[in-house]
């Protein structure tokens, strides 16, 4: 039997997921070494088979097939009806040059994540639980990379949300700890709204949830309009990319919604390493690149990206000048770094994006890997103040060298890993140009915030090497802090320092993949991009040489000037620098302190409003809902029993008197006839030809019929109550019944009764995107632009219609601007995007006689389409008495 390589994709994802599934069930039965065997294991061997399937993939693209990938279909999950048409949702998995970029940097890095936490948890109670989730997150993630669809990426997506609120409130014993874990996953839940909503526009737009062929038809996104009302002209792309984008910023905290990520700090160091280096947070930026080519064709999203990314990395980077903490230092350089990523999606450079993505899963694993070992060796337990640190790489020289080798990494030092992508990222920047057309300058303003924010970077992160492993060494978290506070510091195992040094390697050669082994020598040869090509959408910009010359200069300018203040400010003993800025602006250092204070400005305003908006309605509850209605009923139902119990006075003839009144109402009820017809409507409240009519029922009634309401009646008495009779336009009452369907976001269905000679008013907000056009439609057709057609009833029951050169067209052919065309009902024509038909409208009689000989009438009236079997108008509209 052939061996299938596509079938590995499935496996990929089930191998991490039965790791958690056998280790949450038998994990606490079972040893640690079976723990840990099973859950290194299956990531172990999902790495193995991602890089077997990635191999397929390269001799593909090798043997000339620039657009292969890998897809394996495993069966249809569910089908839904979108627009008339059944759009199928398959659990189908992909691998691209994308997808299998990322897979193996998921897979990879969270390999060596879980073989450093089987050292730093191995003391923990809960191995088995901790392991079973830790699982789940790479299954979660590897669906959420290697997904087909939206909704299949969807379930990933949610996945890794549940994962980091189970991992970050890990520790739940702690009340912090167990907060942030609910902070987080309800801060996602906001991005994950945004995430639904697209997904639904997508498919009403394209109908069909598939990535390929949402980004097949992004030029058709881009030319619908989604809003089309005067001061609000979105296009559909627009609308979904920044919906999607809403959702970015959940996962990839980013302004707003990055409050999240520097408390998910509480859950256990290798924890913070998954979440941060190659998983969750990244899984916005790959989001938007999967989607690259409908985000291409929305400028104003990819503007809302950018400069929602750069002030990221702008406000992170100030705010983690201060911290103290070592994990909430890189916590925040996470969200600066991500901010960096999000800042070249936005400016085009897709792959320059998705570079600092792999670069920084490197480097910022091995930074919190690194924290981890540093807080093993000093007996710190959730974090480590680096006030109490220093001269560690006298007790730690693997631990010193890799974090060295990741901070010059990511402060962007020439020939490291960070400084390939972070440098791309500028000159992407720089690049932008026109694309932004309505901001022309936006892409000089980006790149100059974006050059502070990498200073902030060398200096933030310099600041925390040279505190932790430079000079004296302090004593350590405080006995009460630490977990064997007093013991001399200590080199972390080989299970923690050998993927210290993994990662390290990868921080320092990993950018080398953008340049290629000859690099230095054909500076224009840039692999990374030739590999992503197929999957990336371009916004056709250039880099010119002066481009690259300004990106290299100031950012390798940016690493020397933030490493250089680190250095003279904690590196050389007895500078005074750092304490006297405190000292001269302490107002600015407690807002840094205070995180810009948006975690305040929140529970000032959100949480705040929803706390008095919860007390309002429980005092509504209390006086409305049980002081009022419960309350109210209760005395109504007390009051009635009371009266009913004044009736029960035991005296004969009262009661007579009672059972005398019942009789005469019920005598009534039969003595006389009750007339009352009904109209069978369809969906959307026409009668259709033949019409069918019914009236009430009664014992012993006969029924007459009058149907054009007349005076005459055309049946003579009989005994059934339905009758359905066929229409013709004579037996119409006068005047003409138009329906008119308009374009536009939220634009209903207008229905207006017209007598012979009555003009018709067009509402103008009604006609769509031509009677409010943008400058390309005002230069090519100025002659349509703000015309209006003359509409007016005739004696026959339908409209004559002048165009006066507006649009108007029937049966696909546009009417000349002098001829004047009559519609009759049942017939339609287009104005504009709109949709005019006409209908006529009948008034039906029944006259009820019962077995007395008493007489009852009734009349309805109603609007009639064509006949049945032909393309009736569809419109809203009711019978009325």
């Amino acid at each position: 039997m052939e061996f299938a390589v596509e079938r590995t994709l499935l496996w990929i994802v089930l191998l991490p997921l039965a790791g958690a599934i056998i280790n949450g069930l038998a994990g606490r039965y079972a040893s640690r070494t079976t723990v840990h065997t099973v859950a290194v294991g299956s990531v172990a061997m999902a790495f193995g088979l991602a890089l077997l399937a990635f191999v397929r993939l390269y001799l593909l693209r090798a043997a000339g097939e620039q657009d292969a990938k890998l897809i394996y279909t495993l069966y249809e999950w569910f089908a839904i009806t979108v627009n008339n048409s059944q759009v199928s949702i398959p659990v189908r998995f992909i691998m691209d040059a994308l997808g299998g970029a990322m897979t193996l940097v998921v897979s990879g890095v969270g390999l060596l994540i879980h073989i450093y936490a089987c050292g730093y948890m191995k003391d923990d109670p809960s191995y088995a639980r901790f392991f079973s989730y830790m699982n789940l997150f790479m299954a979660s993630m590897l669906l959420l990379v290697l997904a087909s669809n939206v909704p299949l990426m969807f379930v990933g997506w949610e996945g890794v949300g549940l994962c980091s609120y189970l991992l970050i409130g890990f520790w739940f014993e702690n009340k912090s700890y167990a907060e942030a874990g609910r902070k987080a996953f309800i801060t996602n839940r906001i991005g994950d709204f945004g995430v639904l909503i697209a997904m639904f526009l997508l498919v009403q737009a394209v109908g069909s949830f598939e990535f390929e062929t949402i980004n097949r038809h992004a030029v058709e996104l881009a030319g619908r309009w989604a809003f089309g009302l005067p001061a609000l002209r979105m296009t559909v792309a627009t609308v979904a990319t920044l919906f999607l984008f809403l959702g970015c910023t959940g996962k990839s905290a980013q302004i707003p919604l990055f409050v999240w990520l520097p408390d998910a700090m509480a859950g256990p160091t290798p924890v913070s390493a998954l979440i941060h280096a190659a998983t969750m947070v990244t899984s916005g930026v790959y989001l938007i690149c999967r989607l690259s080519p409908v985000f291409a064709v929305a400028p104003t999203s990819m503007a809302v990206v950018a400069i929602i990314g750069t002030a990221t990395a702008f406000l992170a980077a100030t705010i983690a000048l201060v911290q103290n903490n070592m994990k909430r230092i890189l916590a925040y350089s996470t969200v600066s770094q991500l901010g960096f990523m999000f800042a070249a999606a936005g400016c085009g450079a897709f792959a320059a994006g998705f570079f600092h993505v792999y670069t920084h899963a490197f480097f910022k694993a091995c930074l919190f890997l690194g924290a981890g070992s540093v807080m093993h060796a000093v007996g710190a337990h959730g974090d480590a103040d680096i006030r109490q640190l220093g001269g560690l790489r006298r007790f730690q020289p693997r631990t010193n060298w890799t974090f060295l080798a990741s901070c010059l990494a990511i402060a962007g030092v020439p020939l490291f890993s960070g400084f390939f992508s972070k440098d791309e990222i500028l000159v992407g920047a720089l690049s932008v140009g026109d694309f932004f057309f309505f901001a022309p300058w936006l892409g000089r303003v980006l790149f100059a915030v974006l050059v502070i924010a990498a200073i902030l970077t060398a200096f933030y992160m310099f600041r925390l090497y040279f505190m932790t492993f430079w000079g004296d060494y302090r004593g350590g978290p405080s006995h009460d802090n630490a977990e064997h506070g007093g013991h001399d510091p200590h080199e972390s195992p080989g299970s923690m320092t050998w993927p210290l040094v993994l990662l390290g390697v990868g921080a320092i050669v990993g950018g080398y993949l953008w340049v290629g082994a000859l690099g230095l020598l054909h500076l224009h040869w840039e692999p990374w991009v030739v590999w992503l090509e197929p999957s990336l959408a371009s916004i056709g910009t250039e880099h010119h040489t002066s481009h690259i010359a300004w990106a290299l200069g100031l950012g390798t300018t940016a690493a020397v000037v933030g490493i250089g203040i680190a250095w003279s400010w904690y590196a050389r003993k007895d500078v005074e620098t750092p304490k006297r800025l405190k000292e001269q602006f302490p107002e600015v250092h407690q807002f840094l302190m205070d995180k810009w204070r948006v975690d305040e400005l929140y529970d000032a305003t959100i949480l705040g409003g929803s706390r008095r908006l919860g007390i309002a309605s429980a005092n509504f509850d209390n006086a409305a809902i049980d002081g009022l209605l419960a309350s109210a009923s209760s005395k109504a139902v007390k009051g009635l029993s009371y009266l009913f119990t004044r009736i029960q006075t035991g005296v004969v003839h009262a009661y007579g008197a009672i059972m005398v009144a019942g009789i005469v109402a019920v005598a009534w009820w039969f003595i006389f006839p009750h007339a009352r017809i009904d109209v069978q409507l369809d969906e959307n409240g026409l009668a259709r030809n033949p019409v069918h009519l019914a009236a009430g029922e009664g014992l012993g009634y006969e029924y007459q019929w009058d149907i054009d309401s007349d005076g005459t009646f055309e049946t003579d008495w009989q005994s059934g109550s339905k009758l359905e009779h066929r229409y013709s336009i004579d037996e119409l009452k006068p005047g003409s019944v138009v329906i008119f369907a308009g374009s536009g976001y939220g634009v209903h269905t207008k229905q207006s009764k017209l007598m012979p000679g009555e003009p018709f008013h067009l509402d103008e907000n009604l006609l769509g995107s031509w009677q409010h056009p943008d400058e390309y439609f005002k230069k090519t057709y100025p002659k349509l632009v703000g015309v209006l057609p003359k509409i007016e009833a005739d004696e026959d029951g339908g409209v004559i219609i002048r165009p006066n050169g507006a649009v108007v067209a029937r049966t696909g052919k546009r009417i000349e601007r002098e001829e004047t065309i009559r519609v009759r009902p049942g017939e339609s024509v287009s104005i504009g995007e709109a949709k005019l038909t006409i209908a006529g409208y009948a008034q039906a009689t029944v006259a009820v006689k019962n077995a007395f000989g008493l007489i009852s009438r009734d009349s309805i009236t109603f609007t009639i389409a064509r006949d049945s079997g032909s393309n009736a108008p569809q419109a809203y509209l009711g019978g009325t008495r």
